[in-house]
C-alpha cells in the first residue's frame, strides 16, 4: 500500500459525516473502500460477512493462524483529523498515547507474518479504564469485529469498526474503529487478535491507554460548538484574561491554561474517574462530567484550598497558569493552600479544554453570595454603635466581583433544546444562563440561585440591641449585577454581557420592601422589625474619587440638602472607609468619622472627609479595595438613610520594554522599570519575570526604593520557538504587589529561510 493511497483514504474519514439513522439511537458510518483504489487492493466487499462457505472453511485448517507483528496507531494522521496532535502526549518519542475525539474514526493499522485468510478474522477488545472496571452492561467493555458492509449501525454508547482497504500483498490491514458520539470519556485500552473460529492468535495489547475526548466538531456531542472561530477561542486557545478589580475600577490577569501538557489531561481524567470517583457508565454525560471537575478541585480531598477571611494575604498572583499549579501540587501530594476563586474558576476551564469541551472564565461584579429564595435578597445590617458591630455578623453579603466557569453544552438540562452557555462553579449549576432573565419567582427550578446572584436585592438593616428589634433602613435594587464580563472572542479586549444575564427592575423600592415584610424569615434576629419611616423633605448625596493613585488623598464628600418650606432638621452623619476583601469582607477600618449638621428651610450643607495616604496604605488589602460607608440618621422624624460604594486605589505601573523584533535563538533584552511615585519607601522591593505557567522564574533579589525614585532591572532570554510569549513581569512588596502582563512576539532568526 503506498502512501499516497494511505493518505487519500484517511482524507475521507475525516470528511465523514454522522447523521441520525432509522433507530433514534443509531448513527451511519459510510463504507470508505471505493474503486478508486483499484483492482491490485483486496476488496472487503468481496469477503463474506460471516463464517466462510464450507468450499473456503478448509483452506488454512493446517496452516497456524497468522500473528500480529506491529500495530501502528497512526499518530501524526489521526491527530490531524482529529485536533489532537498538540497533546503533549501525542508528540513523545518514547511511548506516545493516542488522543482522539469521541464520535469521529480512526485509523488502525495492523501488520501482520503472513497474508490473511478468507476464513480468518480480525477482533478487537475495547475497555474503559482497566478490566476490572469495566463491563458490557455499562457499555464499557466491547469485543468487535470489523464490519465488511458499506454502512455500519453504531448504537448508542458502543463502538464499531469498519475495514477501510487491504495491502496487496494482504499482511497490512486498514481498520476504521469509532466511538459513539455519547461514549465514556476518559482512558480506553484496546487488544487485537486473529480468529478463524478454531483458534486464535496471541493478543497485541496496547502498552498505554487512549484518551478519549469530547467532540466540538461532531453535531451529536453534547459538547457540540457550531462555530469554527469559538472553538478556536474556547477550546484550541490555551491564554486567556481574567477580570477583576471593581465594575468601575477593572484590572486583569492572564493565565494559561496549559490544557495540552501530560500531567493536565491525566489531572482531568483522574478528577473524573479517581478523585471525583465518577461511574465509567455516566462518564459521558456531559453535565456529570463538568459538575464531577468543578466539585472535586476543591472538595475532600481535593487539590486545592480556597482563601477564606483570616488567609487572603496570600499572593493572588503568585499561580499563572494551570501546569506550575498541579506539579506543586503532585510535589506536595496536599491540597494548594490558599487559592482565590478566579484561580479555581481558571483550573475548571483547563480541566474541560482539555477533555475538549468549550467554555470561559466569566466575572460577575457586584455577585450575591448566598441570596435568600425566593425572593431573591441578600443582607447587610449595620449599626450606629462601635465599628466592629457592622461586620462581626456573618450574614449574606456582595463580593467587589465573583469569577465562575461557562460551558458551551447542548440539551444537558431538563429543556434537551437548550443550547448555550451553562454556569458552573464547585456549589452551583451547571446551569443554562440563556434562562437566567426567564425565572418565575413562582417556579421552582434547580440551581436558580445563579438568578439571584445576578438578580438579587439588597436589604439594609439598622441593628440596636439583641432584646430590641431591627429597622428595615431601605431596599437596593440595583447594585447587585452591575456589570458581567468576559473576555472578547478571538480579542484581549472586555465584552459586556451584563445585558444578557441582568432583568430589567420591575418593583419600585417601595413594592420589593411590601415583599420583603409579608415573606417569613426563619432566623430568630428577623422575627421582630419595622420600617424605615418617610422621608420627604431631605435627600442626600456620597460623592467618591472611586479611582484613586495610591500617592493621592481620598476625598468623600457628603451633602444633604432641604426642601421644606418651615421644616429645621438635625441630621447626624457618619462616614466610614474600611479596607475589604474582594468578597466585601471587612478587613480593617481606615476611618470612622462623625458630622452633626443643622439644616434650615430650604438650605443645604456639604461636607468632605479626607483621608490622607499615612492612614490608608498601612491597611490596604491586597487589591486594594476600600468600602465607604455613609450613614445618616434625622433626629425630627427618626429617618436613617444608608449608601456604600467601593472604591479602589491605583497602583505605580510596571513598565515594560522588550528589545524590538525578537528572533528565535537569539539573545533578547526584556527591561522592567518602576517609579515610587508614593510617599513611603519601599523597604523590600522584589522583581521578576517569567513566562505564564513557567517554573523558569527569573528574580531580582530585595532592594530598597525611595519616594519619588526610579529603578531599572534588564532581563536576558533566549526564544527557542517562533511565536508568541506571554510573560508576567512582578514587584512585590510589604504592602502590595504590582504585575504587568506582555506578550513577545518571536520572529524567525533568517525570516528568508522560515516561515511565520
Amino acid at each position: 500500500m503506498s502512501s499516497q493511497s494511505s493518505q487519500t483514504s484517511i482524507s475521507e474519514t475525516s470528511n465523514i459525516s454522522i447523521e441520525s439513522a432509522k433507530g433514534e439511537n443509531e448513527i451511519i458510518i459510510p463504507y470508505l473502500v471505493t474503486k478508486r483504489l483499484g483492482e491490485n487492493f483486496k476488496m472487503m466487499t468481496n469477503v463474506p460477512g460471516a463464517l466462510m462457505a464450507e468450499n473456503y472453511e478448509s483452506q488454512n485448517m493446517n496452516q497456524q493462524i497468522p500473528s500480529i507483528t506491529k500495530v501502528d496507531l497512526n499518530f501524526q494522521l489521526n491527530g490531524f483529523y482529529h485536533k489532537s496532535n498538540m497533546y503533549e502526549v501525542m508528540k513523545r518519542n518514547k511511548n506516545p498515547q493516542l488522543v482522539i475525539r469521541r464520535g469521529q474514526p480512526f485509523r488502525v493499522t495492523v501488520t501482520l507474518n503472513r497474508p490473511i485468510g478468507l476464513d480468518e478474522r480480525i477482533k478487537l477488545l475495547i475497555y474503559a479504564k482497566d478490566l476490572d472496571s469495566a463491563s458490557v452492561e455499562d457499555n464499557t467493555h466491547f469485543t468487535i469485529t470489523p464490519k465488511k458492509t458499506q454502512t455500519a449501525h453504531l448504537d448508542k454508547g458502543k463502538w464499531v469498526a469498519v475495514w477501510d482497504f487491504i495491502s496487496q500483498d494482504e499482511k497490512t490491514l486498514y481498520i476504521l474503529v469509532m466511538s459513539s458520539h455519547d461514549s465514556a470519556i476518559g482512558k480506553w485500552n484496546m487488544e487485537i487478535w486473529l480468529d478463524n473460529g478454531i483458534q486464535s492468535s496471541t493478543p497485541w495489547k496496547m502498552e498505554d491507554p487512549i484518551f478519549l475526548i469530547f467532540n466540538a466538531w461532531n453535531k451529536n456531542d453534547e459538547a457540540f460548538v457550531p462555530d469554527p472561530k469559538s472553538r478556536f477561542e474556547y477550546i484550541i486557545k490555551d491564554v486567556g484574561v481574567i477580570f477583576r478589580g471593581i465594575h468601575n475600577s477593572i484590572t486583569k490577569v492572564f493565565w494559561k491554561y496549559s490544557q495540552y501538557e501530560e500531567q493536565v489531561l491525566e489531572f482531568a481524567v483522574d478528577l473524573v474517574q479517581n478523585i471525583g470517583k465518577l461511574p465509567l457508565a455516566e462518564c459521558g454525560s456531559l453535565a456529570l462530567v463538568m459538575k464531577k471537575i468543578a466539585e472535586s478541585i476543591i472538595h475532600p480531598p481535593g487539590i486545592v484550598e480556597e482563601m477564606k477571611a483570616e488567609n487572603y494575604s496570600t499572593d493572588m498572583t503568585i499561580w499563572t497558569g494551570t501546569n506550575t499549579l498541579l506539579h506543586r501540587f503532585s510535589v506536595l501530594k496536599t491540597p494548594i493552600k490558599y487559592v482565590h476563586h478566579h484561580v479555581i474558576s481558571a483550573l475548571i476551564v483547563s480541566c474541560l479544554r482539555t477533555l475538549g469541551v468549550g467554555c470561559r472564565n466569566v466575572t460577575c461584579y457586584n455577585w450575591a453570595i448566598n441570596p435568600i429564595e425566593p425572593i431573591y435578597t441578600v443582607d447587610l445590617l449595620y449599626t450606629s454603635n462601635e465599628m466592629s458591630d457592622v461586620f462581626a455578623r456573618k450574614m449574606n453579603s456582595i463580593a467587589c466581583y465573583f469569577v465562575y466557569t461557562e460551558v458551551w453544552a447542548r440539551g444537558i438540562c431538563a429543556n434537551k433544546e437548550v443550547t448555550g452557555w451553562y454556569g458552573l462553579t464547585p456549589d452551583q449549576g451547571p446551569f443554562p444562563m440563556r434562562l437566567i432573565k426567564k425565572i418565575s419567582m413562582e417556579k421552582e427550578i434547580q440551581n436558580k440561585s445563579f438568578y439571584g446572584n445576578f438578580n438579587s436585592d439588597c436589604i439594609i438593616w439598622k441593628f440596636f440591641r439583641h432584646n430590641l428589634p431591627i429597622k428595615l433602613v431601605t431596599v437596593d435594587v440595583k447594585s447587585i449585577g452591575s456589570l458581567v464580563a468576559t473576555k472578547a472572542e478571538n480579542s484581549w479586549r472586555l465584552s459586556n454581557i451584563t445585558s444578557y444575564y441582568k432583568k430589567q427592575k420591575v418593583q419600585t423600592t417601595e413594592e420589593k420592601i411590601k415583599e420583603v415584610v409579608l415573606f417569613t424569615r426563619e432566623e430568630p434576629l428577623f422575627q421582630r422589625f419595622y420600617v424605615n419611616n418617610e422621608n420627604y423633605d431631605l435627600s442626600f448625596d456620597l460623592s467618591v474619587n472611586q479611582t484613586f493613585k495610591i500617592n493621592e488623598t481620598i476625598r468623600v464628600t457628603f451633602g444633604v440638602n432641604n426642601v421644606s418650606n418651615i421644616a429645621n432638621y438635625s441630621v447626624e452623619i457618619r462616614v466610614i472607609v474600611a479596607s475589604v476583601l474582594c468578597t466585601g469582607q471587612f478587613v480593617d477600618c481606615v476611618k470612622d468619622d462623625r458630622k452633626f449638621i443643622y439644616l434650615e428651610p430650604k438650605s443645604s450643607r456639604h461636607h468632605t472627609f479626607m483621608v490622607p495616604t499615612t492612614e490608608y496604605i498601612p491597611k490596604l488589602s491586597n487589591e486594594c479595595i476600600f468600602k465607604v460607608m455613609m450613614q445618616a440618621y434625622v433626629k425630627e422624624n427618626t429617618y436613617d438613610y444608608y449608601e456604600c460604594v467601593f472604591i479602589r486605589a491605583i497602583l505605580p505601573e510596571l513598565m515594560v520594554s522588550i528589545e524590538p523584533f525578537a528572533k528565535v535563538n537569539c539573545k533578547t533584552i526584556v527591561e522592567l522599570s518602576f517609579t515610587n511615585s508614593t510617599l513611603e519607601t519601599i523597604e523590600e522591593a522584589v522583581l521578576s519575570l517569567a513566562e505564564l505557567d513557567s517554573l523558569n522564574v527569573k528574580i531580582f533579589r530585595k532592594f530598597k526604593i525611595m519616594p519619588q525614585s526610579s529603578v531599572q532591572v534588564q532581563f536576558a532570554m533566549v526564544p527557542r520557538q517562533i511565536g508568541t510569549y506571554h510573560m508576567a513581569a512582578k514587584l512585590l512588596t510589604d504592602h502590595w504587589n504590582v504585575v504587568n502582563y506582555v506578550r513577545i512576539p518571536v520572529k524567525p532568526h533568517n525570516p528568508g529561510n522560515a516561515l511565520l
